[in-house]
């Protein structure tokens, strides 16, 4: 099928780098890694570079006092309200400590039982039930996708194709970053979303370049259900790990996180300190397994430790090492030591890898990541989203992992993730600003009208005061356009209908948006530039200057919830 997204070229569009822009419930992986290898160490060892787990303990006691004076200044420099630390060896967990409160309105503290959100750190249960089903025969890392899910095209046919399991949890698509993501947000299902793949045209070569997306995990747990018949991946994972695992407060919604009587709320990062922030329905939920879980600490050690046993736990190998194995295998290089694997980010250092996962969702951060040669692995909860890369949590595990090879901790990355996060939020703060020599828009009327768009469906403008607003007929998501230049304008997604309670603004920075002339000087189309994605809204009535294919239009059944 012939793509039918247009992407326009014109160079003028900015894009703000807002929370959406960036990837809402996202990772961002290309620098969070920042500073967060291992560094090399001459041990005591309890095997062939293992630390013996009486190791772990002694040098966990002589530096935890000093990890705990570290938190507690990390969490007065960011303003975060709450964190849980864990360290953990092969026999269970060697430190496990509460800092702070559930939030700003509950001063009740934290501690190893309190839920959060765990956001991408999701992708590494998907890897692993990817893993188990390759032991069941259910398919293998090379299956084509195209062949578990009829249906399945990309804009491209040979990637179509070509297009296997194990690239499903690579980030090596060729796909935009975060590809689709803000379509969830703004209230289509799912279906839908992976639908309209077929008109997105490709950043880079397939296979060729790390670029971090959610929709392919959200494919690879819809083709997880359909290969056991069950009704959903949620329902998988909690009957083949979870269940097992003793993991009984992880879950995957936001009822069941608001539901814990032990929760945290989340906070964003401010100029002026933490905001607490609502739990959203979509976000980061919407994300399915590329983001939607909830965990604590107690949980995510038992995590921890089955992935240092190799997919054994209490005597019974729930997953075959080998195919563990393959979800640690490097699939695309990101920079220095730093790779994608399947579901894990894998940092080569000179004790071996260093296996991990980062989450971010609006409100939560977390780590999770182990060296298996090591024996040892570091969990990092909190709930406060800064804007740094690498984050608060990435940061206290850098330090936390260079103490434990014996070396003296590190904490730069936690001053550059500050440092970023307080220059990342002035600039979003002061928002985008117009050229000084600006022409002004003229007439908002003259942009007012019904529009429609091929991937997100029937719009209306309307004047509202100095700027536009866009509604989406088919999710009430609302959109403001305000004057930037002439005839472009600056998109802010509005915190109303799908994305209520996503923030304490009003409106989210997305992108610009620019309205076009035909020959016939009626503004006939409007170019919106978001995400690292553009999509044109055509004015009804108005003649169309591009071909579609007949049967562009989704099926009913995919349009929205």
């Amino acid at each position: 099928m012939v793509g039918r997204f247009v992407r326009t070229a014109f160079g003028v569009l900015l894009r703000p780098a807002g929370p959406v822009a960036r990837g809402i419930g996202f990772v961002a992986a290309t620098v969070l890694a920042v500073g967060l290898s291992a560094a090399p160490a001459a041990a005591q060892q309890g095997g062939a570079g293992e630390l013996a787990p009486g190791v772990v303990k002694q040098r966990v006691a002589k530096f935890a006092p000093k990890l705990d004076a570290l938190v507690r200044q990390a969490m007065k420099d960011f303003a975060v309200p709450g964190a849980v630390v864990g360290i953990v060896n092969r026999d269970g967990l060697v430190y496990a400590k509460g800092f702070g409160v559930r939030s700003l309105a509950d001063k009740r503290p934290v501690d190893a039982k309190t839920v959060f959100q765990i956001a991408s750190v999701t992708k590494s249960f998907l890897s692993t039930t990817l893993a188990m089903a390759v032991d069941e025969g259910k398919l293998g890392w090379d299956a084509r996708v195209a062949d578990l899910m009829p249906g399945f095209t990309l804009s491209d046919p040979w990637v179509t194709r070509e297009f296997e399991v194990q690239d499903l949890v690579a980030q090596r698509s060729g796909l935009p970053a975060y590809v689709n993501d803000v379509m969830g947000y703004l209230g289509y299902k799912d279906g839908r979303r992976v639908y309209e793949l077929r008109s997105i045209p490709f950043a880079s070569s397939f296979r060729s370049k790390f670029a971090y997306t959610n929709l392919p995990s959200l494919i690879g747990g819809m083709i997880l259900a359909d290969r056991y018949e069950v009704g959903s991946w949620e329902e998988l994972v909690h009957a083949e790990l979870l269940e097992p695992l003793g993991m009984t407060s992880t879950s995957f919604t936001m009822a069941d996180i608001a539901d814990a009587a032990n929760h945290a709320e989340g906070h964003r990062f401010t100029t002026h300190g933490a905001e607490q922030i609502p739990f959203n329905v979509n976000i980061p939920y919407r994300l399915g397994p590329g983001g939607e879980m909830n965990s604590n600490l107690e949980d995510m050690a038992r995590w921890v430790r089955f992935q240092l046993a190799g997919g054994v736990w209490d005597g019974k190998r729930l997953v075959s090492e080998e195919a563990l194995d393959q979800t640690r295998l490097p699939r695309i290089a990101i920079g220095g030591n730093l790779s994608y694997a399947n579901g894990w980010f894998v940092s080569a250092t000179s004790r071996g890898q260093l296996v991990w996962h980062g989450g971010s969702s609006q409100g939560f951060n977390a780590y999770i990541g182990f060296m298996p040669e090591a024996g040892f692995g570091v969990i990092v909860l909190n709930n406060l989203r800064d804007q740094g890369l690498p984050t608060f949590s990435t940061g206290l595990a850098k330090w936390i992992n260079t103490e434990l090879l014996d070396q003296k901790g590190d904490d730069s990355a936690l001053k550059v993730a500050l440092k970023q996060s307080q220059d990342a939020v002035a600039e979003n703060e002061a928002g985008e600003q117009p050229p000084a020599d600006r022409t002004p828009p003229g007439d908002l009327a003259r942009f007012a009208g019904a529009y429609s768009s091929d991937m997100l469906g029937p719009a209306r403008i309307a004047v509202d005061g100095d700027r536009l607003v866009l509604t989406l007929e088919e999710t009430g998501a609302k959109i403001a356009f305000v004057p930037y230049n002439n005839t472009i304008f600056m998109a802010r997604m509005l915190v109303s209908g799908p994305m209520n309670g996503v923030e304490t603004a009003d409106e989210i920075p997305i992108g610009m948006s620019q309205f076009i002339l035909n020959g016939e000087n009626v503004y006939s189309r409007m170019l919106l530039d978001w995400n690292d994605q553009t999509t044109t809204f055509w004015r009804t009535g108005e003649p169309r200057e591009d071909t579609l294919p007949d049967d562009h239009a989704p099926p009913d059944d995919v349009i929205v919830e």
